[in-house]
């Protein structure tokens, strides 16, 4: 089954469930290829008309992480006003700055935005080093109230998860989440067959 097919079969469960993602700084969905996260994430986008996106596909990366941050920060723009200003220069050279100055000016960006975002990596499994992980973990720990980061992967990421889950602070959506139960499956056959499953 294609995306394009999947699209058709809305996953009204899973959309409640990633609705969630507001309450937690961080969402993680691990789940193998094929199982429907990208599905998933455009149809809760979708869903949320009027919610602050700022997506980061990772299909093919293979740029390092400042260009990654890069990217995110022109995405975060198209989406919604955040400080203008030299920050912004820290990812326009290739100059050595700690993990710590990467960080702090993100969070730069991420303090000056007034309403709720969620920021989604999907096929987050592609940027990931032990740079990327150190850098993140450090954003997520923190990350103002109204930011959450969403994060798509077919493996669970080298994050502080178990720390998070202790806290409460990260919802989790695994493949049994994505399983199609019978009403979905029924659905789906009569989408790509035009006819109803027999029972």
């Amino acid at each position: 089954v294609d995306r394009r097919q999947r699209q058709m079969c809305i996953r009204d469960r899973l959309i409640s469930l990633l609705n969630h993602s507001k309450d937690f700084p961080l969402t993680v969905m691990v789940a193998p290829a094929g199982s429907g996260k990208s599905t998933l994430l455009d149809q809760w986008i979708l869903s949320n008309a009027n919610m602050n996106v700022a997506r980061l596909d990772a299909t093919g990366f293979e740029e390092g992480v400042f260009s990654i941050l890069k990217k995110l920060l022109i995405e975060i723009r198209k989406n919604v006003a955040v400080f203008d200003g030299p920050i912004f220069n820290l990812f326009n050279g290739d100059g050595e700055y700690s993990n710590l100055d990467v960080v702090d000016t993100v969070l730069q960006v991420l303090e000056s935005i007034e309403v709720p975002l969620h920021i989604v990596f999907d096929d987050y499994q592609n940027i990931e080093t032990d740079q990327t992980s150190q850098i993140f973990n450090n954003l997520i720990s923190r990350l103002p109230n109204h930011i959450h980061f969403v994060l798509s992967s077919r493996h669970h990421p080298k994050l502080n998860l178990s720390r998070l889950k202790l806290e409460d602070k990260v919802l989790q959506v695994d493949a049994n989440d994505l399983n199609f139960d019978a009403g979905q499956i029924s659905s789906l056959y009569a989408i790509l067959c035009s006819r109803p499953l027999n029972k």
